[in-house]
Order: structure tokens, then C-alpha cells, then sequence
């Protein structure tokens, strides 16, 4: 309920999404990679500490046809690259404990959770598309490997975007 000056007493109904911005706990990545080969991957390795569970929603952007993957318990020799998740709430100071990495040196996938195809057409018909995993999925404590594959039959370039939240401690986890 609202009743500053110029208000009246009305009740404000927001989603979950715009509640959870306004408590400061949801977080964003989104990158690009560029020329990316056929049959060639971009990788994102997420690491959730203990104790901890992360809701994220993913989406894929492509240059021409590929697949999305989402894959738990994966080994790699090498995390790669520290990213960083942007607080979509700039004028919090809360932040999170989940680590993510660009370009890990996966041994090992791990068990396959999802996959989902992303259409955008061939070679010279290519003309971009985009597919997400339209719910959020509740990652427990451990690594996960988010990807997408180049299937379009030549270079292209192709983008992860990511939302993610762990609920503070006190915050119902819905």
C-alpha cells in the first residue's frame, strides 16, 4: 500500500521476476561470441557453493540453427575465464557466492539435464533465431555446464544470457 503524498491506497501486484529485482537477489550474464566454427561450442561453467541453490532461466541467441544444452556434475581441467553476474538491482550492494566461467576445458559433461533446439536456418539462409528454457530450473550445490552448439553448416555467432537468483538467507526460496 502506497499512501505518500500524490498516491491514493491501492495495492500493488508485480511478478516474481520484478519482486526478486527489487529485493536485489537476481543477477544477469549475457556474452557473445563471435565466427563461432560448425559443430564448435560456446561454454559457460556455472559453480554453485555449498549450501546454496541457484534459480536461473536461460536463453540462447544464434546466427543460425543450434542447440542449447544443460549439463550437470561436468569435470574440466581448466574453469577458463572468471565472468561476472551483473545485480539487476543497481542500487543494491547484496552479492552472490555462484562462480562462473567462459570457456572451461570440459574432460567431462557430465549427465545431460536439457537440451533444446534453437531454429535460424543454414549457410546463406541463416537469419538468426533465439530458444530459452522457458522455466527457471533450481540448481543444487555442485557444476553445471551450460552450452550452445553450432549446427548451421558454418561459422556463425551465438549468445547465452542468463538469469540467476539465490534466495538470501530468510527469503522463501518460491
Amino acid at each position: 500500500m502506497s499512501t505518500g503524498k500524490g498516491f491514493k491506497n491501492e495495492t500493488l501486484v508485480i511478478d516474481q521476476v520484478h519482486h526478486r529485482i527489487h529485493q536485489g537477489v537476481l543477477w544477469t550474464y549475457s556474452g557473445v561470441e563471435q565466427g563461432v566454427a560448425d559443430n564448435a561450442f560456446m561454454q559457460l561453467l556455472l559453480r554453485i557453493p555449498s549450501g546454496e541453490a541457484a534459480h536461473i532461466r536461460l536463453n540462447g541467441s544464434v546466427g543460425g540453427d543450434a542447440i542449447g544444452y544443460l549439463w550437470e556434475d561436468p569435470i574440466s581441467s581448466d574453469d577458463g575465464t572468471a565472468a561476472i553476474f551483473k545485480n539487476r538491482n543497481r542500487y543494491s550492494t547484496l552479492t552472490n557466492n555462484v562462480l562462473l566461467f567462459t570457456g572451461p576445458t570440459v574432460t567431462d559433461k557430465g549427465t545431460n539435464l536439457m537440451e533444446f533446439y534453437i531454429a535460424a536456418g543454414s549457410k546463406k539462409q541463416a537469419s538468426g533465431g533465439e530458444g530459452s528454457a522457458f522455466e527457471e530450473w533450481v540448481l543444487n550445490t555442485g557444476d553445471y555446464l551450460l552450452e550452445i552448439e553450432n549446427i548451421s553448416g558454418g561459422a556463425t555467432s551465438l549468445a547465452i544470457a542468463m538469469d540467476m537468483y539465490v534466495p538470501p538467507e530468510g527469503v522463501p526460496s518460491l
